[in-house]
């Protein structure tokens, strides 16, 4: 006989998603002694070619929650300069070191050891739960209000009673789907290819794109591998199959003479994945009694790395605006709304410019031997530094720098 009980549990928030946003709010409410229940549908946190930049404010985050040391134990790669490299020269992008910052640098890491760090630490307050492997396929509903989630379990079914859920699940958030809270797509340009190769002691540690008249070419070091990305036009991922393997890794090494050897590392397709580039934003990041952050309420181009820092920009305002009033049982729907509206202008902003880089990226992409075109006045303006390091502080902190509320 099937055992058609369900495990029932209540907490003052419930957390759908442990990526970077959600296991960031839950150890962020669980400071402030709130209830939380985390529910990650997989078994551990490790997914292939995740964003992995953490940029300054992120790091001053982290060290405002005193887990800097604990961070810097992981293996990681310090970047203090993005350049674009063109026929005509290269293009210096960004500087972290002009910043007057505590952590003038930008540092690559594997995600899935950021978000254990920060399980991890949640995990030694008493009112932080996390389940694994629970699988969010309901919304709880109350006279019109989301007040819990029902779930499949390893351990079976169950349900989680919250007066507040929040969905930080990702691009393709159920939580979402499930309120009717739909996406805004900005028009898709391009696709990515994603490979890695090993890195030698000897190699320059540079983070840079290439652009030469075979193609353009995201090149990022981690401590032990180089990850690639290879931007392809839009939907054209199975006639670049088609023409094999070994033609990819031709281009690779034509685009970026380092891997002329080593792009023989790559010997099955399996070795590549295809990140398929959709970028929107939510008209309304809630409904009554839900909440999406991070991917779930905004994707973003992986162009400029700035998924992880939005993130946690987004659960660090969430944080400070619904602490008390989840404290007092008070979470209004304006509460939710002023969340989104100190979000939603910096989102915006980087949105909008990663869509101008794609758009002038995907030109040489359509037609081989293109050049790169970027206007004179963009050339001019990332030439002289000051200018340069406006957008710059906008990708890295948005409108306003963002600190744990005391």
């Amino acid at each position: 006989m099937l055992d058609t009980s369900v495990s029932v549990s209540q907490t003052s928030c419930c957390i759908v998603g442990g990526g970077p946003a959600g296991a960031m709010l839950g150890l962020l409410l669980a400071r402030q002694n709130i209830p939380v229940m985390l529910l990650e549908s997989h078994m551990d946190f490790d997914r292939d070619f995740r964003g992995d930049t953490v940029f300054p404010s992120v790091l001053d985050v982290v060290y405002e929650l005193g887990l800097i040391e604990k961070l810097m134990k992981i293996p990681h790669t310090k970047i203090s300069k993005l350049s674009m490299q063109t026929p005509k020269g290269v293009i210096s992008l960004a500087d972290y070191s002009r910043l007057r910052v505590r952590f003038p640098h930008a540092t690559i890491l594997p995600q899935p050891n950021f978000i254990s760090m920060l399980i991890e630490e949640a995990k030694q307050y008493p009112h932080f739960q996390v389940l694994m492997g629970a699988q969010v396929d309901g919304l709880l509903l109350e006279n019109g209000k989301v007040c819990g989630v029902r779930y499949r379990g390893q351990s079976g079914r169950g349900e989680i009673q919250a007066q507040l859920v929040v969905g930080a699940d990702g691009r393709f958030s159920r939580v979402r789907k499930m309120a009717g809270l739909e996406p805004q797509f900005a028009e898709p340009t391009m696709d990515i290819l994603w490979t890695r190769l090993s890195r030698k002691p000897s190699d320059p540690e540079l983070a840079t794109v290439i652009q030469s008249d075979k193609g353009i070419l995201s090149v990022s070091p981690r401590p032990d591998i180089w990850q690639l990305g290879y931007p392809i036009p839009k939907g054209s991922y199975a006639r670049v199959h088609e023409r094999g393997l070994e033609a990819l890794r031709r281009s690779i090494a034509s685009i970026e003479p380092l891997f002329e050897e080593r792009v023989n590392e790559i010997k099955d397709w399996k070795q590549v994945s295809v990140f398929s580039i959709q970028t929107y934003c939510l008209k309304r990041w809630y409904a009554p009694g839900v909440l999406l952050i991070g991917d779930s309420a905004h994707a973003m181009s992986p162009i400029a790395g700035a998924g992880i820092n939005l993130a946690v920009q987004d659960a660090v305002t969430a944080s400070n605006i619904l602490g008390d009033k989840l404290k007092a049982k008070d979470v209004q729907l304006a509460d939710m709304e002023q969340i989104q509206r100190a979000r939603m202008l910096s989102v915006k902003l980087i949105q909008n410019h990663q869509q101008k880089l794609q758009k002038r990226l995907v030109k040489p992409l359509e037609k081989e031997g293109t050049p790169l075109s970027l206007p004179l006045m963009m050339r001019v303006f990332f030439s002289i530094p000051f200018l340069r390091d406006i957008p710059m502080r906008v990708l890295l902190f948005g409108l306003r720098p963002v600190h744990i509320k005391a």
